[in-house]
Order: C-alpha cells, then sequence, then structure tokens
C-alpha cells in the first residue's frame, strides 16, 4: 500500500464514493483510516481537505488536524502549483474553491438535536466536501482550498450547502452552478457571495479562481543567431536550385552531394547533419553555415 500510485486519483474516487453512496461510508471510511496509517498516504491526504473532513467525521485522532485556514490567508500564490500538478496529469488547468461561510440560510428549529453544516462540491465526476460545523444559519468553515482538474473550460462547477441532523438525517439548503469561463482567473480571488437556488432564501461565499496553465514559450532567436543561420530560399518544382543566399565559409567544410542538386553545384556544408537536409525533392532549409562554389546555370 505504501507504494501503491496514483495516490491522488485513489483519494479523489474514495471521497466521490464517499458522498455519492451512503450505504459504503463506513466501508470508505474505513479504509482511509487505514490508508492514514502510512506515511506518504499521510502526505497526499495532507493536501486534499476532503479526506481529512471525513475521517474527522469518524476518528476523534483526528480533529486537530488542519481543515480551515484564517480568514485573512492568501490562497493565490498555490494556483499556479496546482495548474502545473493538473497539466501534468492531462488536465488544461485548476479549479480552485474555497468555502468561506454560508448567509441567511433557511432555519432548521434545533429542537434539542444536534445540527451540523458543510458544502458539497461537485465538478464533472468527482466529489469533494467541507468539514462540518455546528452553528445555525450563518455557518462559518474558512475551509482550506480545494482543487479540481480542469479537462473542459466550459465545465460547471456545483456547490450544496447540507444541514446533517441526528434526528432527520441529511437535508439540502440550496445549491448554485457556476462555470469555469466566467471565474476569477489571475492573482488572489476575492470572496463572493452567490444567491442559492431552490429554497427562499440563503447565500453563499466562495473564493473562486479557474488557472489555466500556459505552458513556457520558446524565446525567439537573437538577430546576431538569425544573421549568422541564414536558410536556403526559391526552390523551383522538380527540385532545381533557383536561388541562394550567399554566407561566409564554414570553418571546418564537408564536401557532400545530393541526388535533388544538379551536379554543376558544389555543396560544402559546416555539418555532416546538414546534408540530410537537402534530400528533400521540393524545398529544403539549411540552418548551418554553407559555402559553395557554383557557375552560372542556364
Amino acid at each position: 500500500l505504501e507504494e501503491f500510485e496514483p495516490k491522488h486519483e485513489t483519494l479523489e474516487f474514495l471521497v466521490s464514493l464517499y458522498e455519492s453512496k451512503r450505504k459504503y461510508r463506513a466501508r470508505v471510511s474505513d479504509v482511509l483510516l487505514r490508508l492514514l496509517n502510512f506515511e506518504r498516504w499521510r502526505a497526499s491526504a495532507a493536501v486534499e481537505m476532503s479526506v481529512l473532513a471525513i475521517v474527522q467525521d469518524w476518528d476523534t485522532y483526528y480533529n486537530d488536524e488542519a481543515v480551515q485556514v484564517a480568514p485573512e490567508t492568501s490562497i493565490g500564490g498555490a494556483l499556479q502549483e496546482a495548474a502545473l500538478a493538473a497539466a501534468a496529469r492531462g488536465s488544461i488547468g485548476a479549479l480552485c474553491v474555497q468555502v468561506i461561510a454560508a448567509h441567511n440560510l433557511v432555519g432548521m428549529n434545533p429542537g434539542g438535536h444536534s445540527n451540523t453544516y458543510y458544502v458539497r462540491l461537485s465538478f464533472g465526476h468527482v466529489l469533494k466536501r467541507t468539514h462540518k460545523v455546528s452553528e445555525h444559519n450563518n455557518p462559518a468553515w474558512h475551509s482550506m482550498p480545494l482543487y479540481f482538474d480542469v479537462l473542459c473550460a466550459d465545465a460547471m462547477l456545483k456547490c450544496e450547502v447540507l444541514v446533517e441532523s441526528n434526528l432527520v438525517g441529511e437535508r439540502s439548503l440550496g445549491s448554485l452552478s457556476v462555470r469555469c469561463p466566467g471565474l476569477h482567473v489571475c492573482g488572489e480571488p476575492s470572496s463572493k457571495r452567490y444567491t442559492l437556488a431552490g429554497v427562499p432564501h440563503g447565500e453563499l461565499e466562495l473564493k473562486l479562481a479557474f488557472v489555466r496553465w500556459e505552458p513556457p514559450r520558446a524565446p525567439s532567436p537573437s538577430c546576431e543567431e538569425r544573421a549568422f543561420a541564414p536558410s536556403a530560399t526559391t526552390i523551383a518544382q522538380g527540385g532545381q536550385v533557383a536561388a541562394l543566399e550567399p554566407t561566409a565559409a564554414p570553418t571546418t567544410p564537408l564536401k557532400c552531394e545530393s541526388a535533388a542538386v544538379p551536379s554543376s553545384l558544389a555543396c560544402t556544408l559546416a555539418a555532416p547533419e546538414a546534408q540530410t537536409a537537402l534530400d528533400a525533392a521540393n524545398q529544403f532549409s539549411v540552418h548551418w553555415a554553407v559555402s559553395w562554389r557554383t557557375t552560372r546555370m542556364s
């Protein structure tokens, strides 16, 4: 188990199974608790807040594990790292979600019962969740950031506020949906309140950011490099050379012959690899210094 890979995708699958199949929750939580006995699995779970939120429901030993951050904590610095990790798994970027708080939720009569609130998030086939809090009507989570791999820029994020009671079970207090293209895309995202649908009133405060991974661009060649490495131009049909640009002579010339070049044209190239560039029938480009001796072709 210590060597089993991939750990990130396995933990995501177990969290999604836990949230979507209530009858398997006891089994999934038992598997997660066993995996956390291994150091490498604990390291992977440390960046997946949903795993910690689940095991805290089943084992008080993990209650001291951090599942929330201070309200003023910045999450912008980790966005590029998340996008890079997502790109390595074949995604176009990463979606970052931080659940701040809910406001003016539909009232739940405590009635002496224990009510706990949490938020379930779904993105594609992946489900994640926050930890549970016990405040009524205006619960605050200030959760650690939750990251989703983005396979399609038009994907939809769904957030649902849930309350769990030891008497009536689980109940929805409203949900919302947001598409990636309309999200913040650079720097530190600001928190925003979203109106919950399906209930008379209620808002969910979130920080959302979609970061698309942009691979670094290769630097363009300098003016000196372009002047030193000219290319052959104007190739006539049938392999006949119409014109060539003159350049300085190479330091160690190597004579080469090519069937695509008339016998009246003697070529000397600065590197053996350039010979293969002359094998094309209709066009070729030489990126090494070229010198030649030729007679005017009639």
